[in-house]
């Protein structure tokens, strides 16, 4: 049933405390706010997709879920699979009375590809809980092995067609924008390291992403089981995207070459070719749907 009388403030209200929609600039969000419509919902209620819309539960109606306390997916069921291009989930069911807020995939589509800063925060979002999940070993495995492809190895010296080689081959959603191939390209720095050598702490401010060319890197984290890192896998931007200091050490095993891409360099980037940025979004929200089913299968195993 819709209530007709819902009204603008309590809808930028309840919308502003989701996580995931928290960091949204405010005339971002109130663009958003005045397309949505209020739905109450009933303890019991099968909340049914709509393949328009992206519904949204603030609070008290929540859902059960697959995996309800997994960061900010308990409020926002259906914004992570619209952002990979997945299916909504089928099975949510209200736990108790409250109400929903629906936003048209329209709106929020049209959110990201105007403003800069709601794909900051969408991806700055997906990055935090993405870094949460790689915390659990099994998750993290998944993640890192599915990066991993053979590159050519490298000559003496990279050189900015070498570069650009390298990007293409090993991120495949860059592949197409040419330009943007070459300005990360022109922007990135080549690295060599020899085995045991500390590429950065824990801690540490992250100013840069590294692109695997060979070797291997080596991350280490207080609690948790090493993990490695081969050719074609990119290290650190995740914590660039997030704004939060480096959550783990990363230490070069055997000889190192890499590519050193600035964060600050990949953000321009991202905010000329908004095509390219909502691939981003789609490769990160896919990643963490496909982390959250790793551990379910871990769990399910009894790992």
């Amino acid at each position: 049933m819709r209530d007709p009388s819902a009204g603008l403030v309590r809808r930028l209200v309840a919308l502003g405390r989701i996580p995931m929609l928290a960091g949204l600039p405010p005339e971002a969000l109130t663009t958003l706010v005045k397309t949505a419509e209020e739905v109450t919902v009933r303890r019991g209620d099968r909340l049914e997709p709509r393949p328009e819309a992206i519904r949204f539960l603030p609070g008290g109606a929540t859902a059960e879920l697959e995996h309800p306390s997994r960061g900010a997916a308990a409020h926002t069921p259906e914004l992570i699979p619209w952002l990979a291009d997945e299916p909504p989930p089928t099975d949510l069911v209200a736990l108790e009375d409250g109400v929903a807020i629906e936003v048209s995939t329209a709106a929020m589509a049209a959110a990201i590809r105007k403003e800069f800063g709601v794909f900051l925060a969408l991806a700055g979002s997906l990055a935090r809980q993405l870094i949460d999940v790689q915390q659990v070993p099994g998750a993290a495995r998944a993640v890192f092995g599915a990066m991993e492809r053979p590159l050519r190895p490298p000559e003496a010296h990279v050189d900015l067609a070498a570069r650009v080689g390298y990007l293409r081959a090993a991120v495949p959603s860059v592949r197409e924008h040419v330009a943007c191939l070459f300005q990360l390209a022109r922007q990135s720095a080549e690295l060599r390291a020899d085995d045991g050598v500390e590429l950065w702490r824990r801690g540490d401010v992250p100013d840069h992403a590294l692109l695997v060319l060979q070797g291997r890197v080596r991350t280490r984290t207080p609690g948790a089981i090493d993990l490695r890192a081969g050719p074609a896998v990119v290290l650190g931007a995740l914590d660039g995207l997030a704004r939060q200091p480096r959550w783990y050490t990363a230490v070069a095993e055997g000889s190192l070459v890499a590519l050193e891409l600035p964060i600050e360099s990949l953000l321009d980037v991202l905010e000329d070719e908004e095509r390219l940025a909502r691939a981003l979004l789609k490769t990160l929200a896919k990643g963490l749907l496909a982390a959250w089913r790793g551990l379910d299968a871990n769990e399910g195993d009894g790992r």
